[in-house]
């Protein structure tokens, strides 16, 4: 009914929604281009085995109170929400399904608010068989919070928000360039 262009459809999301961003990616094939989860990792029980590459990119940060950096058990308001993996681990299944070359392209971004106590660091890694890519985005210091977003919650309770760039510019800038023909 809308002329959609088939080439360009995305998905993600934040938290429970970067989650689901994982699990699309992990179980359709051919319905999205790329996906972009934020303060998610993939759940320990979650088989992910793609049938096709597809290029993704995981915003963590690495003082997440909720999503712990380092993988186990996910915890929100004294309750165990699940376990998953690291994020590390989420890392190499991608770079490894989408056959990637195993050493990234590392870029600091400029830290333009000292006063957040985070910083952020990206890791590119290109070369992959059909031309797909994974990017981790590390927000050194950054909890569980959309960068550039709103402390939507005490820093006690969620982490630390990064003001250096903003999540949506980020994601949207690798929606388009790992689309572009």
């Amino acid at each position: 009914q809308y002329p959609l262009d088939a080439e360009r459809v995305f998905v993600t999301g934040m938290s429970n929604g970067g989650k689901m961003s994982f699990r699309l990616a992990c179980e359709t094939t051919g319905i999205f281009a790329a996906a972009a989860p934020v303060i998610a990792l993939l759940p320990s029980d979650l088989r992910c085995e793609p049938e096709e590459p597809i290029s993704i990119m995981i915003m963590n940060g690495t003082k997440d109170p909720l999503v712990p950096w380092e993988g186990g058990q996910v915890n929100a308001f004294g309750r165990a929400l699940g376990g998953i993996r690291s994020t590390a681990e989420t890392v190499s299944l991608w770079v490894e399904h989408n056959q990637c070359h195993p050493g990234p392209e590392r870029i600091v971004l400029d830290d333009r608010e000292p006063a957040d106590r985070s910083w952020i660091e990206i890791e590119r890694y290109e070369d992959c068989a059909q031309g797909e890519e994974v990017v981790l985005v590390t927000v050194h210091g950054g909890g569980h919070t959309w960068p550039g977003g709103i402390q939507y919650l005490p820093k006690f309770m969620i982490g630390r928000t990064n003001r250096d760039t903003h999540a949506g510019g980020l994601i949207w800038e690798f929606f388009e360039r790992v689309t572009a023909e």
